[in-house]
């Protein structure tokens, strides 16, 4: 389809994790300027907010603005409110972030996000797992606010303190040949230095 998608309603509309036990399935979403002014002012291929058990599979979410690549914001916005939620062999390109949003209990695996600015950014929950996954951005200007993975507490009452998050077998890349990254396991951060 051409466009994009939303799928439940913020928490003011009844509480937190209101909606239940979401499937999504074997589509493919092509977001471009035109297309994709559906939901406020964010524009984005899938919204899925405010869900308790939400499982992705097999998708395809694609920007497809030609002349400018970081044009639409996200290729997945979780919300605000976002609670066991599964991304399984999902494929996302040409988008400012791949996936946003507060999120408690995120699986990204066997997905490939490319062609992004920043990766996955999750604040404001806890639990995150990537495997048999690749995390690559396109680092295009020199700003502390590109990352593969941004993971943290952030300001959202109920938040966790202590944070779980966990990588295995994946790549988690900041695409510019100026700059060398590394991920330190122990201490969960991938920094990055000028210089090879």
């Amino acid at each position: 389809m051409i466009g994009s998608m939303k799928f439940g309603r913020d928490r003011s509309f009844g509480g937190d994790y209101v909606h239940k036990n979401l499937v999504l399935e074997n589509f493919h979403i092509e977001a471009n300027l035109t297309d994709t002014a559906l939901f406020g002012t964010s524009r984005h291929a899938l919204w899925v907010e405010n869900f308790e058990n939400a499982q992705l599979r097999n998708l395809e979410l694609v920007g497809t603005e030609p002349n400018a690549m970081f044009a639409i914001q996200y290729g997945l916005s979780v919300g605000g409110r976002a609670k066991d939620y599964s991304i399984d062999n999902v494929t996302m390109e040409n988008f400012l972030i791949g996936v946003y949003g507060r999120a408690l209990n995120i699986t990204i695996q066997d997905s490939d996000i490319s062609n992004v600015e920043a990766g996955v950014n999750i604040m404001g929950g806890g639990n995150l797992i990537i495997n048999a996954s690749s995390i690559v951005t396109e680092v295009t200007r020199n700003d502390k606010q590109l990352y593969a993975v941004r993971f943290g507490e952030g300001n959202t009452t109920g938040s966790p303190s202590v944070l779980d998050f966990h990588v295995y077998n994946s790549t988690l890349a900041l695409n510019n040949p100026q700059w060398t990254c590394s991920y330190t396991r122990q201490l969960h951060a991938l920094s990055c230095f000028a210089g090879g």
